[in-house]
């Protein structure tokens, strides 16, 4: 069954109520519901669902913003194309962080933070995947963190290397069995159920305002390409199982864009070069 495009809806609709209502204005009132609707998924955020309903209680941008981003999915949305838009404007954040912001990062940090920070921004595992690790894992010996479908998100296995810095930076922790956790809160011993303060205090003195610890996994697949690894290796490494999502992770900038330029010139000129001594080889006098 074919499905009618948006102007031919408007069409059958304007045929229909002929007399009442213009295109124009259906248009007007679609979009006046759809603004409703989202501003509906925003509001939410100011309700019981997160106790922000207390007076004087002020909800955090970051989490309305969430709950929006939810809604939209959910079914807060005049069309598909309508949803994607404005999800993909909350989706896009383009903070990367290379390795004199990280080195800032580390040291404003607190030694418990330290080897976490260096695991996400040198492996680009998830936070979760992070917090959660156990011992028994990780094998020092051979470099490497097995990840277990049930240790992903996306449920999908990984295996991921230590480079030499977070070799170093696990050998020296203490060194636990089993299921002990990898990072445990020095408070409870078990593993971190949230380490949002302990970071936001780094990053504040630091001075890298507004940056994510989930920026560390975008930095991570940022760099892996700008280093030449081919794209489906990168996202091997980080889990990433579609290109849609992968692509988001992948900032190119400004000097991409002056590199693929460059590339393109030097290329030219070789083939120049080349067809220049082609031509020579072909006009000269060949020997008696």
């Amino acid at each position: 069954m074919a499905t009618a495009t948006g102007e031919e809806t408007f069409s059958a609709i304007a045929d229909q109520h002929r007399g009442f209502a213009t295109r124009a204005k259906i248009r007007h009132l679609e979009a006046n519901r759809a603004a409703r609707l989202r501003s509906g998924a925003r509001d939410f955020a100011g309700g019981p669902f997160y106790g922000f309903n207390r007076p004087g209680a002020k909800p955090q941008e970051g989490i309305i913003e969430n709950w929006w981003r939810q809604g939209m999915m959910g079914g807060a949305k005049r069309t598909t194309t309508e949803s994607s838009r404005f999800l993909r404007k909350l989706n896009v954040r383009r903070m990367v962080v290379d390795e004199e912001m990280f080195g800032r990062l580390f040291e404003a940090s607190e030694e418990p933070l330290r080897p976490i920070l260096v695991a996400a921004f040198d492996t680009g595992m998830r936070k979760r995947e992070i917090l959660d690790l156990r011992w028994e894992q990780v094998d020092l010996r051979n470099g490497t963190i097995t990840l277990a479908p049930q240790d992903t998100k996306s449920e999908a296995p990984r295996l991921v290397m230590l480079t030499a810095r977070l070799g170093g930076a696990l050998k020296a922790l203490p060194r636990g069995i089993g299921a002990a956790p990898v990072f445990p809160n020095p408070k409870t011993g078990r593993a971190w159920e949230d380490l949002r303060r302990s970071f936001r205090a780094a990053v504040r003195k630091a001075k890298l305002h507004g940056l994510w610890f989930h920026d560390l996994r975008r930095s991570f697949v940022t760099r892996a390409r700008k280093a030449g690894i081919p794209e489906s290796v990168v996202m091997r490494m980080s889990g990433h199982r579609t290109r849609a999502v992968f692509d988001r992770y992948s900032v190119v900038d400004e000097s991409d864009l002056r590199i693929a330029a460059r590339t393109l010139e030097n290329h030219g000129r070789v083939l120049d070069i080349v067809a220049v001594s082609e031509r020579k080889n072909t006009e000269a006098p060949q020997p008696k």
